[in-house]
């Protein structure tokens, strides 16, 4: 063993290549990443509320452009284009 890691000041003793600083940073990186998958579940639990609404409305297949033309209005069609990327974003 060669002896303690150099501190930095304030950080209560810890070095910089502290194993604490990589659990650390480990956790940060899968909270964000864990706010990005409840995005994503959140957009994708909307498209199939719309998809099965519109479905048993018009009573065949969907395409996307069925489910952005039905919306009432720009801001709705611009909210579901949202939705559809989100859905065909490529996975990190």
């Amino acid at each position: 063993m060669s002896g303690p890691a150099p501190t930095g000041p304030g950080d209560g003793g810890a070095g910089p290549l502290d194993f604490r600083d990589e659990v650390a940073s480990e956790l940060r990186t899968t909270y964000r990443e864990l706010a990005g998958d409840r995005e994503r579940i959140a957009a994708l639990e909307e498209l199939e509320r719309l998809a099965i609404d519109l479905s048993a409305r018009l009573r065949r297949p969907l395409t996307v452009f069925d489910l952005v033309e039905a919306a009432p209005n720009r801001r709705e069609r611009e909210r579901r284009v949202a939705l559809v990327r989100e859905l065909r974003r490529p996975a990190d």
